[in-house]
């Protein structure tokens, strides 16, 4: 919504892409000076992630977030796809992280997948496959009515 808005504006206005990065900076500011509660914190963390491909932000912002509620599984798995876009060296930790709190999930162990996958060995992608498809259920996590 905040880049339908931005470009809007941009066309309304004649501005820059400068300006719209601006704006976008105080959008996340806001949040961090409002609340720090965990869903704010993550949504700052996805703002600043649009900008920031190469900086550290959003995974600090992430970090914050998953910090005041550890157990929440939703969290850890936007710090790990944060992470993985901006090639973090936590991921396996991270990863780690999702599956020791949501073992019942299989899409937490898809990362087992990935590695057997790039061993080459057919016995590893197989046992990776079992393990999923034990699994008493298949979340993708999304936006919670927690706050």
């Amino acid at each position: 919504m905040l880049t339908l808005a931005g470009c809007a504006h941009a066309k309304e206005d004649g501005t820059d892409a400068d300006v719209f990065r601006a704006e976008r900076t105080r959008q996340v500011e806001v949040p961090r000076c409002t609340s720090n509660s965990d869903p704010t914190l993550a949504a700052a963390a996805f703002l600043a992630e649009s900008g920031d491909l190469i900086g550290r932000r959003p995974l600090e912002l992430i970090a914050q977030a998953e910090a005041l509620a550890p157990q929440r599984a939703e969290l850890a798995w936007v710090h790990l796809a944060i992470c993985e876009r901006l090639k973090c060296a936590a991921k396996e930790q991270i990863e780690v992280h999702l599956q020791e709190i949501d073992a019942d999930n299989g899409l937490v162990w898809a990362a087992d997948l990935e590695d057997a996958q790039s061993s080459g060995s057919a016995v590893a992608v197989t046992a990776a496959i079992a393990r999923i498809g034990a699994s008493p259920r298949m979340t993708l996590y999304g936006t919670s009515s927690r706050s």
